[in-house]
């Protein structure tokens, strides 16, 4: 009779973080969309294991979108300058830098990469292609289409005005337009989305029309998963990020220097005997521990990307919606009096009118008390 093994502790551990890795990386239908977020500490390798992640879902036929950022890492892709693809809005004008660490010179090398513009949420994802790493610049001011509009209040009772929709244009706002648009596609492909700092689009501190946003977000995750969609994202810390959005996340994965939230499964020093190339893994009630990720290659060199807008700067003004959240912030956070005092000093330094003075007093008075 052949003796069974009975594993336990860290072998445990291991076998499970394993498996939970295997599921990961598989394009399963049960699964659908997986949504995930790495933290750790800065330079234990939070970008390297994001960009295994677009690798591994690439060479399965997915499409791979790339959020682009200033200060950006898509040069950790192997053969990089031959398989990246920058879009870009119409407006803004994009130049790519090398550095060399410790040199005080940089190489442009725009010319070497492809270069495609897109006029809208639309235009955008018809020009994603697959077997390439589509790298995606937000445009440096977005307004947010009349259409978008309407689907945030049909769906969760977001009503922005046309002073909203022009007040706001912020370039983030884009992704939240972009999400909607993926999850009403009618193509059933395996598409899969990047974001580095994904914290840049879930602050933890939102206020006014993002705030908003983030609260749509959050309900629309589960649709994320039927839809095909994976979502990878990195931060320092969990607490960066939206706590509405960091809840709805289903897959963790902690690298050494993260903190752990209080009700994850995991025991607070967990994280502590992390090394490099090592993380935990908490996923559907179970967590276990991966080893041996491999790292990429130190880079040599320092990657920058220089933004311009070329067209007209708008006329940003202050929305009706940004007041009521700040509003609304400041009553759950410090009570009506001093909702009173911020909504008083707007009305001195001619902020808002006398329409909104009186819409927002009102507002305030009708607030449950906390």
């Amino acid at each position: 009779m052949v003796p069974m093994i009975v594993r336990t502790g860290k072998l445990k551990h291991l076998e499970i973080g394993g498996n939970l890795l295997h599921d990961l990386l598989e394009f399963n239908p049960y699964y659908g969309g997986r949504q995930v977020l790495i933290t750790g500490k800065m330079g234990t390798g939070k970008t390297t294991l994001l960009s295994k992640l677009g690798e591994n879902d690439l060479a399965k036929g997915a499409y791979v979108i790339w959020r682009g950022r200033t200060a950006d890492g898509f040069h950790y892709f192997k053969d990089w300058e031959s398989r990246v693809r920058i879009l870009h809005h119409k407006n803004d004008q994009i130049r790519v830098f090398i550095s060399k660490f410790g040199h005080n010179k940089s190489l442009e090398v725009t010319e070497r990469l492809e270069m495609v513009s897109y006029s809208s949420v639309s235009d955008l994802i018809r020009k994603v292609k697959k077997e390439v790493i589509n790298v995606v610049f937000e445009p440096t001011f977005f307004t947010i289409s009349k259409d978008f509009m309407v689907y945030l209040y049909s769906k969760a009772r977001i009503k922005l005005s046309e002073a909203d929709r022009k007040g706001a244009q912020f370039g983030t706002l884009m992704w939240f337009e972009f999400h909607q648009q993926l999850l009403e596609r009618l193509d059933s492909e395996w598409w899969t989305v990047l974001y580095d700092e994904i914290d840049d689009l879930f602050p933890s501190n939102s206020s006014g029309i993002l705030w908003h946003l983030i609260r749509w977000a959050q309900l629309t995750f589960k649709d994320f998963r039927k839809s095909l969609i994976s979502m990878f994202g990195t931060a320092h810390n969990y607490s960066d990020i939206d706590h509405r959005i960091f809840e709805k996340i289903p897959t963790k994965i902690y690298l050494a220097g993260a903190k752990v939230p209080k009700n994850s499964l995991l025991y607070k020093n967990a994280i502590q005997s992390i090394e490099r190339g090592q993380a935990k893994i908490e996923w559907d009630n179970k967590y276990g521990e991966i080893s041996k990720l491999s790292p990429y290659p130190v880079p040599k060199e320092r990657l920058i990307v220089r933004k311009v807008w070329t067209a007209e700067i708008p006329d940003i003004g202050y929305a009706l919606v940004d007041f009521v959240a700040e509003l609304t912030k400041t009553i759950e956070d410090y009570g009506k009096q001093k909702a009173y005092d911020l909504l008083e000093k707007w009305r001195r330094e001619g902020m808002v009118d006398r329409n909104k003075y009186y819409y927002l007093k009102g507002l305030i008075k009708n607030a449950p008390d906390i």
